[in-house]
Formats: C-alpha cells, structure tokens, sequence
C-alpha cells in the first residue's frame, strides 16, 4: 500500500490520507520515508498535519520504550 503512496503526487496523497481513520493514516505514514511523509505532510490541512504528527511520535515513542 505505501508504495502506491510513494509513487503519488504528495497532494493527492494528503487528500486520501486525511480522509483515512487516524490509526490507519498512522499505520501507513510509518511505512513510508521520512521525505515523503514530510511531503505529505505538507500538503495537508495543518491542524490533521498536526494531530497526525502528534501522535506518530507517540506511537513511535511507545514502540521503542517497549522494545528490549
């Protein structure tokens, strides 16, 4: 699924993203590459951008806390 993402002009991909559930566009934003996800990121409305951002981190956080 991401790759399909990755391929996409990062406009339309915001378009889909934002309209995803937050779990899933969270899900799908961590398989992607830091630049494409930047360049998505950019495109959405910055409030979702925001909230979306917010909680990566803390997905990712609590991943890593939990890893030995």
């Amino acid at each position: 699924m991401a790759s399909s993402f990755k391929k996409m002009d990062p406009a339309q991909a915001a378009l889909i993203v934002q309209d995803l559930s937050n779990d899933m566009a969270i899900d799908l934003m961590n398989e992607l590459s830091t630049q494409t996800r930047g360049q998505v990121l950019q495109e959405m409305d910055p409030k979702k951008a925001a909230d979306l951002t917010e909680r990566l981190i803390k997905k990712n956080t609590a991943a890593q806390e939990s890893t030995p």
